[in-house]
């Protein structure tokens, strides 16, 4: 089975997120600046333009926040996407909570809401359990903060509270070194440091850091791991083929 993790840059490049969806062919994703809306603007760029190429069958998509767009309005959040069924889907929030209205202007900044995403996928293999999150926002550096560190153990006691395979993917906005990925990394395997990862970032950014990331616990086999070549975000593609 295949994962492919993504912040997809508020879907800005949807053609291209398509082809890395039918290039890879992933049975789940993992994805994080999820634009929706409930009308069929052209001039804007949603997830649902993507998955017409590339439909899964089965999604849970958790809005962080709600602003107008003309007279209509726009959801962006996280979503976990899968070509097999969930038993079960939950949100748990690590900051704020669903802002409706938001307005960059007022509010400061996207840390306004956060949230992970959890959805049991009940594969033709048995389940496993998906989280995804897209973490609290440091504009400075990538370090992290006290806010970084509680939002982190609040994601390893929802991993504990779960039995069998699991898959933790996204951004986290924070460097492999920061004490906050390191506490994640003694419970959970680190993919993209296993793999000496020197950036998850590509020419769309001058950010050159690593801050994507898969995680997996021992009972989730790793096959293959990989950055896609694949330029569908200014955040590069994180691909993982496992086994349970």
């Amino acid at each position: 089975m295949k994962l492919v993790q993504l912040n997809t840059w508020s879907c800005k490049l949807p053609s291209e997120i398509a082809r890395l969806f039918l290039h890879e062919k992933p049975d789940i994703v993992s994805l994080q600046e999820v634009v929706r809306t409930d009308f069929g603007a052209k001039i804007l760029d949603t997830i649902d333009s993507i998955t017409k190429e590339y439909p899964f069958a089965h999604e849970h998509y958790t809005p962080l926040i709600e602003f107008k767009f003309m007279d209509k309005r726009v959801k962006r959040g996280n979503m976990i996407s899968s070509h097999h069924s969930f038993n079960s889907t939950s949100e748990h929030w690590t900051h704020g909570g669903y802002t409706e209205d938001f307005d960059y202007t007022r509010h400061g900044n996207y840390n306004v809401a956060r949230n992970i995403a959890y959805a049991e996928v009940n594969t033709p293999d048995g389940v496993i359990h998906v989280f995804t999150l897209h973490g609290y926002h440091l504009k400075e550096h990538k370090n992290g903060n006290d806010e970084t560190l509680r939002a982190c153990k609040e994601l390893l006691n929802l991993v504990h509270e779960v039995d069998g395979p699991v898959i933790v993917a996204g951004d986290f906005n924070l460097a492999p070194t920061s004490k906050s990925i390191q506490l994640v990394s003694k419970s959970l395997r680190n993919l993209p440091v296993e793999h000496d990862l020197s950036t998850t970032r590509n020419h769309l950014t001058p950010k050159t850091e690593v801050c994507d990331y898969i995680f997996v616990n021992d009972k989730l086999k790793v096959t293959k791991f990989y950055m896609s070549d694949i330029v569908a975000s200014d955040h590069n593609a994180l691909v993982l083929e496992f086994t349970i």
